[in-house]
């Protein structure tokens, strides 16, 4: 009797953290190759903003795009105080941690530097989970992501780069040459195969007149104890010296940002 062996190659399970429909965006041409490749398996961990009526409850998007969600880690609390900050980031690290417990991944993705990210690299390292990170090595001025992102790349045992100055700022922090990736920006590969709306379209679909108008985007400043409201204020008061209608965006979950909103809400119904 002759015994036929058969080598099958091994599934590498692949787990990738989002905490928004930022980072979801960025991450698209990534979640498709792995998803298109026999080699991989790939299962989705979801955090901050994805989980929270505030901000959209964006996860039902990832539901739609038909990935496979293992984990779903709610941390986000009605308050962006710096206590309850601390305590968001005490909070997905124990859900992080849950969920390591639970699934033998052979790889971790992180990207960036938002606080819910930074406590998924942190809780991978007790289990010795390899960790890897896109977007390491840049700099942000006026917040708190400088620290958070640095210490992700600290964390992490890969790193894709989107420039050789990133790269460069890595390297000085010591980690390993062969392990740090220059690759480019991962969200400018969707961007190439995405068309783009008219400006017709755009109008119609937010319910905007097809006419001159500013954009306003302002995160809070979350390196400093200065107000948040009052700095928008005196940018709003700048604004309205120009007459043009303006189309606001809302902050992130960052420590101010739910004053921020509320402000926001309460100009656009005057």
């Amino acid at each position: 009797m002759s015994v036929q062996i058969e080598c099958v190659s091994p599934l590498y399970k692949i787990a990738v953290v989002s905490t928004s429909r930022a980072d979801y965006g960025i991450y698209t041409s990534l979640l498709k190759a792995l998803k298109a490749d026999s080699r991989f398996s790939l299962h989705l961990i979801l955090s901050g903003m994805h989980l929270s009526q505030n901000f959209g409850m964006t996860v039902t998007q990832v539901e739609a795009d038909g990935y496979d969600i293992v984990g779903r880690v709610p941390c986000l609390i009605e308050n962006d105080h710096p206590q309850a900050i601390a305590e968001i980031m005490g909070t997905a690290c124990i859900g992080f941690g849950k969920v390591f417990a639970d699934h033998a991944f052979d790889l971790l993705f992180v990207l960036g530097d938002r606080y819910e990210m930074h406590a998924a690299a942190l809780a991978a390292l007790p289990f010795c989970l390899p960790v890897a990170h896109i977007h390491g090595g840049e700099e942000t001025q006026g917040a708190i992501d400088n620290v958070l992102r640095h210490s992700m790349s600290k964390l992490s045992h890969l790193h894709f780069c989107s420039t050789k100055l990133s790269a460069k700022r890595i390297l000085s922090m010591g980690e390993n040459p062969d392990n740090i990736h220059v690759c480019g920006a991962p969200a400018l590969d969707e961007i190439l195969h995405t068309s783009v709306m008219s400006r017709k379209d755009w109008c119609t679909k937010f319910n905007i007149p097809d006419e001159p108008f500013a954009l306003l985007t302002y995160h809070p400043e979350t390196l400093t104890a200065r107000n948040v409201l009052l700095d928008f204020e005196e940018i709003w008061r700048a604004v309205q010296t120009q007459d043009l209608r303006v189309v606001m965006t809302l902050s992130n979950a960052d420590t101010g940002g739910l004053g921020l909103n509320a402000r926001l809400h309460e100009i656009a119904q005057m």
